[in-house]
């Protein structure tokens, strides 16, 4: 079953009232190996995963206009709420409780209309295919910073975000909520910089939820891990590795699995342990460089991607997962 990730907004309606059905990314385009090989004959990644609207619109729920990179646009005819942002959820003091409990969540306060790199930063944290997938939400609560005294909507987003200890002065301040947890003044105050980066690991290390980036899954980051650690179990690792590949049930899943797959195969041995032992000449490195190189260059947007989504997959190849 999918879990909650919509927002209903209604011409005349003061609130957004929030639901609890899911919308998860379209599961259309998977990856592919394709383009030009790496050294030793590895295939590349296809296009990218996701960004298209489901035929249709979602559901019952219609269509809810334009979007491009950045998230949604106009929506289906709402009022002048925020803008709607894919993979996020707007909720005020009435529905915020509606959706805790269930699954951990991460809740953004700010102002009603952000915007910035900080902003930017968060968009393509909220947009990232392992939080569209994941059994979590990202929920913003926007608030008026110029609320006037009869604005009761208005006051009480800024006393629930003030109930967690978010002030104006922090915006935009996240609080995680664990899953089980119904009380927002329990929530966990997230000190870190607005990196997507930096806010997917938060999440995982508070909720347990993997949030890895495009080209990464979780089974296989720690499996790369003890690939390098254990050279004795590397046979053994190896042949994980392929049966966790065999029980992948989408064609994406599979591509990624098939990566790294690949650079164990091209990484085992005591040989290539005793290069790694000389950073730079270890495969894991001279790779990355490889690719570094190859994005510093003319590369096609859907090339840079490819390159990108290995080059994610790549540090789990430290040993430190």
């Amino acid at each position: 079953m999918a879990h909650p990730r919509y927002l209903w907004q209604s011409a005349g309606l003061v609130a957004v009232f929030c639901l609890a059905l899911s919308v998860r990314a379209d599961e259309g385009g998977e990856d592919e190996y394709e383009g030009e090989d790496m050294e030793g004959g590895m295939d590349g990644y296809g296009d990218d995963y996701g960004g298209e609207m489901p035929p249709g619109g979602y559901g019952d729920y219609g269509d809810y206009g334009d979007y491009g990179d950045e998230g949604y646009g106009g929506g289906g005819g709402g009022g002048g709420g925020p803008t709607l942002k894919k993979g996020v959820v707007h909720a005020d003091a009435t529905t915020l409780p509606l959706l805790l409990g269930k699954r951990a969540v991460l809740v953004k306060c700010d102002k009603d209309y952000p915007y910035g790199e900080k902003e930017d930063e968060y968009v393509a944290f909220a947009k990232r295919e392992a939080v569209l997938e994941a059994d979590f939400l990202v929920v913003e609560v926007a608030v008026n910073e110029y609320a006037a005294e009869d604005d009761a909507e208005g006051l009480e987003s800024k006393a629930l975000c003030e109930s967690m200890g978010a002030t104006a002065e922090d915006f935009p301040a996240f609080r995680l909520i664990r899953k089980g947890t119904t009380d927002v003044k329990e929530a966990v105050k997230y000190e870190g910089e607005v990196k997507a980066d930096d806010l997917a690991a938060f999440v995982t290390k508070e909720a347990g939820v993997f949030l890895g980036p495009p080209g990464t899954l979780e089974i296989f980051d720690k499996l790369a891990a003890r690939f390098v650690r254990e050279l004795s179990q590397q046979d053994a690792i190896l042949a994980e590795a392929k049966k966790q590949k065999g029980l992948l049930e989408r064609e994406r899943d599979q591509t990624y699995a098939s990566f790294y797959i690949s650079l164990m195969e091209r990484m085992k041995g005591p040989a290539e342990a005793d290069k790694c032992a000389a950073c730079e000449k270890c495969f894991r490195f001279t790779e990355e460089r490889r690719l570094n190189e190859l994005n510093q260059g003319n590369v096609p947007p859907e090339k840079r991607k490819e390159h990108d989504r290995k080059l994610n997959a790549l540090p789990a190849f430290m040993g430190s997962k």
